[in-house]
């Protein structure tokens, strides 16, 4: 088929989807199954364009077309699939506005073993973490320079950058396949201006410098699930604990803060012997709390027991979304 223009097809999909009146949200992975489940078992219990990019299943190519993804059009996206991966479309987050959301790629669930360097997470905790942000919006949208730590294909990002017009937003991240995903949709899109994203390995102990002057605001949403023995997937695992990541990402983060910057998050806090391991560790950091929000009290907490959760003595993980400033 020759050289495919990634952002000219997506501008294509983004078009019909928002005509469709598509606002599919990521789906956690048990509310995924008992949704792919049921539109398995029904065909109409979602729309084609569901079915197809919230859901990721296959659908008859006869019913995209009724739904305007015509035989062109399929052709181009599976020349991107090729390249991507199979990949589903949600949008970023609610926006203060009203007004729909960007759209962001990312990678079809469950990873494969063998291509879990490759996949492009945006899960319904990014989604979540946006939503806590955006009731606080008036304590960080003055914010002109962003940086998303881990920043896949984007998630955060587009929701930012629909939220701050004036705002620069850098993501970091070491998928190459997630960044490629990110640049198409934000050049779809017309944020390619505004949004930058960069191959970073930033976790190094030692330190490291980000390649632009330092943030207003950081956000991310780090790897922060046990770590599953005999398999790797390094957007999703977090260290022994879960929590290691997060508390190293958020060291980052606070030595790389403009003055008056913030930062928001998300981290697991393993219960251990009644005490928050997490929030143990982070009153030896140099960081204050100031907002918090206690998302789910038992956070993949049968993914966890298959991981070493009981043998480490946890009792169970939290999952929260905080807001944090560097300690005067």
């Amino acid at each position: 088929m020759g050289s495919v223009n990634e952002a000219t097809v997506l501008t294509q999909l983004f078009s019909i989807l928002d005509v469709s009146g598509y606002s599919a949200a990521p789906l956690t992975p048990d509310r995924l199954k008992k949704d792919r489940a049921a539109a398995e078992v029904s065909a109409t219990a979602a729309s084609a364009l569901l079915r197809r990019f919230q859901l990721g299943l296959d659908v008859p190519s006869d019913e995209l077309t009724a739904e305007g993804i015509d035989a062109t059009l399929q052709a181009l996206l599976k020349t991107l699939e090729q390249r991507w991966g199979s990949f589903v479309v949600s949008r970023a987050a609610p926006l203060a506005s009203g007004e729909p959301s960007p759209f962001v790629l990312h990678s079809r669930w469950p990873p494969l073993a063998d291509a879990s360097s490759r996949y492009a997470h945006f899960g319904a905790e990014s989604y979540r973490l946006a939503c806590f942000m955006a009731d606080r919006a008036p304590r960080w949208s003055h914010a002109r320079q962003v940086l998303d730590l881990g920043c896949s294909s984007g998630g955060l990002g587009f929701f930012l950058a629909a939220s701050m017009p004036g705002a620069h937003i850098q993501g970091l991240d070491p998928c190459t396949n997630a960044l490629d995903m990110g640049r198409a949709a934000a050049e779809a899109q017309g944020l390619a201006s505004r949004m930058e994203f960069l191959v970073g390995e930033l976790l190094d102990p030692r330190g490291g410098k980000i390649p632009r002057e330092p943030p207003d605001l950081v956000v991310f949403n780090p790897p922060m699930v046990m770590a599953e023995p005999g398999f790797n997937a390094p957007h999703r695992d977090g260290g022994r604990l879960g929590m290691e990541l997060p508390l190293r990402f958020i060291d980052f983060a606070i030595r790389n803060l403009a003055p008056g910057g913030c930062l928001y998050c998300l981290a697991t806090n393993p219960l251990v012997g009644g005490r928050g391991l997490f929030f143990d560790e982070l009153k030896a950091m140099s960081v204050k709390i100031t907002d918090q929000q206690l998302l789910d009290p038992v956070f993949n907490q049968s993914v966890a027991r298959k991981r070493g959760h009981d043998a480490a003595g946890v009792e169970r993980i939290e999952l929260w979304a905080l807001e944090l400033k560097p300690r005067q």
